[in-house]
């Protein structure tokens, strides 16, 4: 009996300690995804505060994504107006 409830004592520490282990790994890949964001975010920046200041000419400069290229500036007619 004693040794059951030392067997189950000590099981209980390893996985408390693989539990621990396993929170730091998680809390290192989000700290480490958050310092690769925030150098991506710095480097736009960068880029934007160079363009604005025209130290990039327009040429070189890529568009940045979600800028929508517009076609038209007039709507097209709706079928009942090109039908009138």
């Amino acid at each position: 009996m004693t040794w059951l409830l030392l067997g189950g004592i000590t099981a209980f520490g390893v996985a408390q300690m693989l539990r621990a282990l396993a929170i730091r790994v998680r809390n290192e890949v989000a700290v480490h995804d958050l310092k690769c964001r925030v150098a991506e975010l710095q480097a736009k920046r960068l880029k934007q505060v160079m363009l604005r200041h025209g130290l990039v000419p327009l040429e070189d400069a890529e568009p940045e994504l979600g800028e929508v290229e517009f076609v038209d500036d007039e709507p097209a007619p709706s079928p009942e107006r090109a039908a009138a």
